[in-house]
């Protein structure tokens, strides 16, 4: 497990507007990966930047098995 950032642009009326997004994949709590996420999330956050922070623990998470029911399903 582990966790990363994610910086996407979105053009909002004509403006490019920076958020990212942090992902932590870690189980324990307040670990190591989401520490290092949040205060990343800060420095950004201090330069103006938007950002949300995800955590994956607790989540049941199953991969996928190609069965195409999402792409059916329309989801």
């Amino acid at each position: 497990m582990g966790g990363g950032v994610e910086i996407w642009r979105l053009n909002v009326k004509g403006d490019w507007v920076v958020r990212v997004l942090g992902i932590s994949g870690s189980l324990r709590k307040n670990s190591n990966t989401e520490f290092a996420i949040r205060l990343a999330l800060e420095v950004l956050a201090g330069e103006g930047i938007e950002g949300e922070l995800i955590s994956l623990r607790g989540k049941h998470i199953k991969p996928c098995t190609g069965c195409y029911e999402c792409f059916e399903q329309k989801r």
